[in-house]
């Protein structure tokens, strides 16, 4: 029969409630009784009752990650490094896929705080803010404003913007396109089409702008990337240049291959994120790298900060930057 915490008390000679001290490090315990208690736990082979302990600390070293899809692609090498540094700091991590669903991602927040996690960081919303504020939990956000009292963490999209636009206008582009969200006030991700659109403006570039429309079929599954962007390429055919993210500037390459446009001679293009794929695909992509695993890091510390009661920065924006590889000219 396992050993319990009362075995323990008997084997040392000691109260329950020194060995509870002890197990969670909280009061003094004189060095003659910890000899004693460890002497027992080790005579006795206990194992501490983890969840016990983490209701008594009032902490289960639990975090809830909620994002719109695993199958973005960002979402899920975001996911992987929250989960590397989550890991690091001895925190474990629970999954909330809500697959853009406001009725699931209500669910989701009733279940993580029935399951007493100790934080919450959000790379999806839908619902009114004040269903997250009344958590009473740690909250930070990636990529998506909430409200000045939940911190922030994203790149400087609109200084990822304006690196897309001023490289199509020195690679000689003249009519370009951007191909992804242009307005969500939330979603911080849209200030890249302001930036862009305002630094072609500026340089004379004429720019043709329009947002997925991700529609479902009758079975439920969405158009494919490559549906979407064919679309859009077959419809603006005076363009030469393209800025979207990442998976879309894939699907624009397999668009001119079979449009038999010549990349980057005859069309060019700029994804965004510098997603693991880029550098593999042929051609290469060039992109806007921005710094997901730092996106990552810091949201797990300033999460931990908040859950220790620490103050955090309301708002932090991390640098972005310009990778050349094959889908555009580089020695203009």
């Amino acid at each position: 029969m396992r050993a319990t915490i009362k075995d323990v008390a008997k084997h040392a000679g000691v109260s329950v409630a020194s060995i509870s001290r002890f197990l969670n490090k909280k009061g003094y315990v004189s060095e003659a009784t910890q000899a004693k208690i460890k002497h027992a736990i080790q005579e006795l082979n206990y194992q501490p009752n983890e969840v016990a302990r983490a209701l008594f600390k009032r902490e289960t070293k639990t975090i809830g990650v909620i994002i719109p899809n695993i199958r973005i692609y960002f979402f899920s090498e975001l996911v992987n490094y929250i989960e590397y540094y989550a890991s690091k700091m001895g925190y474990r991590i629970m999954l909330c896929n809500t697959d853009y669903s406001s009725d699931r991602e209500r669910d989701y927040l009733e279940m993580l705080r029935n399951q007493q996690i100790d934080g919450i960081i959000l790379g999806s919303h839908s619902l009114p803010v004040e269903q997250y504020i009344n958590l009473q939990l740690p909250v930070v956000s990636v990529d998506r404003f909430l409200d000045d009292k939940i911190p922030l963490i994203t790149s400087d999209n609109s200084m990822g913007g304006k690196l897309a636009a001023e490289k199509l206008y020195n690679s000689g582009c003249k009519n370009v396109g951007f191909f992804g969200l242009l307005d969500d006030k939330k979603n911080l991700t849209t200030e890249r089409y302001s930036s862009f659109k305002k630094t072609c403006i500026k340089l004379g570039m004429i720019c043709i702008a329009q947002q997925p429309e991700y529609t479902k079929d009758i079975n439920g599954e969405k158009h494919s990337d490559l549906d979407l962007v064919r679309k859009f390429i077959s419809e603006n055919e005076e363009l030469d240049g393209l800025f979207t993210v990442d998976p879309l500037a894939l699907a624009a390459i397999r668009v001119c291959q079979e449009r038999g446009l010549k990349i980057p001679l005859e069309f060019q293009i700029i994804g965004y994120d510098d997603l693991s794929f880029a550098k593999m695909t042929f051609p290469s992509i060039t992109t806007i790298k921005q710094p997901i695993s730092q996106l990552a890091e810091v949201a797990i510390g300033n999460l931990i900060d908040s859950i220790n009661g620490n103050a955090v920065q309301n708002r932090t924006i991390l640098p972005v930057s310009l990778i050349e590889r094959e889908t555009t000219k580089n020695d203009c």
